[in-house]
């Protein structure tokens, strides 16, 4: 469910530089980093976009606008997430409010942020179950499957996103990549020229900065892998000292591709390697033929039928996060 969050995302981002809100907003697709900064960096938790990770948009929507399409009540829909995150597994089940946050800077007590509600209707999770890619290769092996000799049928296409944004959430600097188009769409409504998207090193290992002027505005993303090279960035959110206005925050090195689930590189010798590699086949530079996001028509569609509109009560109430 990438692009839902990545509109959303968007969307939060353009509503804070035209009202001089808090910057930079800090994704939160990577539950090991909000996670991280929760703990050890409680004051800048309004960074972090209220907009929840694809997985729990994901199950939010199979027992909303899928048991709705389905005929068939929230219970009864059994969700199981399949990815290459071992923290996902704490993420789904993060059904109470975060305790033990310290005052805001104001003196009020800051709220959680639940990355999972205990349902719809208060009787079940949105997703029930997460499994790795290892553990779901395991399961094929135990059960004598072949994936690889099975017939090939079409994925239902109700609620998927198209091919290419299956790469946004793969490599490090991609969702910071696709914020910035989406941006660039959602700001130049009826203009459609070529994106002049310019990135560099930042500095830090893993750490890369995107920049693109678009409607009057400079936009900075800055995209970290490792959560080691990120602390120096956000010492600086921290200090004031930041002139970036999106942080892409992945916890595991080259992004989810190398995530705690996926197969094991045994040898240290050999990770870089197979890192690169992994990130060069996964990148969204090779995603091939592209549909702008607000263009899309699985978007569309599931905006105009069951949200309305974009940031509006109800997809805010099913793609965002709310502070309790």
């Amino acid at each position: 469910m990438g692009a839902f969050a990545v509109r959303e995302e968007s969307h939060d981002l353009i509503e804070r530089l035209q009202s001089g809100r808090r910057l930079p907003v800090i994704d939160s697709s990577c539950p090991a980093a909000v996670k991280y900064i929760e703990q050890a960096y409680p004051e800048l938790i309004y960074h972090l976009t209220t907009c929840r990770s694809p997985q729990q948009i994901g199950g939010a929507l199979y027992k909303s606008y899928g048991a709705k399409m389905w005929g068939v009540g929230p219970g009864s829909i059994y969700s199981v997430s399949v990815g290459p995150c071992t923290s996902r597994k704490l993420e789904a089940g993060r059904n109470t409010p975060r305790a033990s946050l310290p005052a805001s800077a104001g003196g009020a007590p800051l709220a959680a942020l639940p990355d999972g509600k205990a349902d719809l209707q208060g009787k079940s999770r949105e997703v029930d179950a997460v499994l790795t890619t290892r553990e779901l290769a395991y399961l094929l092996k135990d059960a004598g499957v072949d994936p690889f000799a099975a017939s090939s049928e079409e994925f239902d296409q109700d609620l998927l996103d198209r091919s290419w944004l299956s790469h946004v959430y793969c490599s490090t600097g991609d969702i910071a990549q696709a914020v910035l188009e989406t941006c660039c769409e959602l700001l130049n409504r009826e203009v459609r020229s070529p994106l002049n998207l310019a990135s560099a090193d930042a500095g830090a290992d893993g750490a890369r900065v995107t920049s693109v002027e678009t409607d009057g505005y400079e936009i900075k993303a800055l995209s970290v892998s490792g959560v080691g090279s990120a602390i120096p960035f956000l010492d600086a959110i921290k200090a004031g000292k930041i002139g970036f206005a999106f942080m892409e925050v992945r916890a595991c090195p080259a992004g989810c591709v190398s995530g705690g689930g996926q197969p094991k590189v045994l040898l240290p010798k050999d990770k870089p390697r197979a890192y690169i590699e992994r990130a060069t086949v996964t990148s969204l530079t090779s995603a091939g033929d592209r549909v702008e996001i607000t263009e899309d028509s699985t978007v569309q569609r599931l905006y105009v039928k069951h949200f309305g509109m974009p940031c509006g009560d109800k997809s805010n109430r099913i793609l965002h996060t709310p502070w309790e």
